[in-house]
């Protein structure tokens, strides 16, 4: 590509990622030769980019979460600059012939919750959880590491009082649809229940390599009906995976879930199988 810099430093090399909003590019600190990862988002797309700009200042104690260095608007675009990453959750899957062994599911599974619950004991709830959101990077100690990314669509549901959100309905849908939760179909308000609820849908995308809603129009009725092993299209359905997803989806809207509760049952199911 063309050579650009943004910030005055920071040399786009190549394209790494894209999302529906914007592209991913590996960039050189043309000072320290140090590489980072750079967001890009049409000028358009700048409410997005604030808001994103916002949660990670927000979420800057949590260490699962990537440093953000700079922001601002560079020609046509406007760009975030990020710790640089490995690849995504999705391209692990890729990676293992996109169907996982259920111990790799459930330890990439109790970090994925651990994270979720750490942003939001911040106030804050994600949107769009899916793989590609979840990234690995390994650390000095040679272990990998999961990282969550991509808060354009993150909102508070916490105000300045600590009080939740009020419900609504007719809300604008955002999200990914395989991975969204059944209230989010319905254009309810998303609380911390529809961010498990995405996690469950996630655990089963990762042990059965599909999901058997996702090339279907009738995405929302195919969800509604998932039980253990009817309605989802497989006989060896993980119950304790059904059960995730039922139990948030029974959570009322301002309820905090029991992340103890999630953590335990996928412990206990890890302890069965080694």
């Amino acid at each position: 590509m063309a050579r650009v810099i943004v910030a005055g430093k920071y040399q786009l090399l190549k394209k790494i990622g894209e999302g529906s909003f914007g592209k991913i590019l590996l960039a050189k600190d043309i000072n320290t030769n140090k590489e980072f990862a750079v967001k890009i988002m049409a000028l358009d797309h700048s409410t997005m980019v604030e808001n994103e700009v916002t949660v990670y200042e927000k979420l800057k104690e949590v260490s699962s979460i990537p440093t953000l260095y700079e922001s601002g608007i560079e020609g046509k675009f406007n760009y975030i600059v990020m710790d640089l990453l490995e690849q995504s959750v999705e391209e692990l899957h890729k990676n293992y012939g996109d169907q996982m062994s259920l111990k790799v599911v459930l330890h990439l599974a109790q970090q994925m919750l651990t994270i979720v619950e750490q942003i939001h004991a911040y106030g804050i709830i994600h949107r769009d959880l899916k793989p590609a959101n979840f990234l690995l990077k390994t650390n000095a100690q040679n272990i990998s590491e999961l990282y969550l990314i991509d808060f354009g669509l993150a909102k508070c549901f916490l105000d300045e009082k600590g009080r939740h959100c009020a419900i609504k309905t007719n809300e604008q849908i955002v999200g990914t649809q395989r991975y969204m939760s059944i209230n989010t179909h319905q254009g309810l308000t998303a609380s911390r229940r529809d961010d498990l609820e995405s996690l469950g849908y996630i655990m089963l995308f990762l042990y059965h390599g599909q999901l058997s809603w996702q090339k279907q129009a009738s995405v929302m009725e195919l969800k509604q009906k998932l039980d253990y092993g009817y309605g989802y299209g497989v006989s060896n359905t993980i119950g304790e995976f059904i059960l995730f997803i039922h139990y948030c989806r029974n959570l009322g809207f301002a309820d905090k879930p029991n992340y103890a509760y999630l953590q335990t049952m996928l412990l206990n199911l890890n302890k069965i199988i080694t």
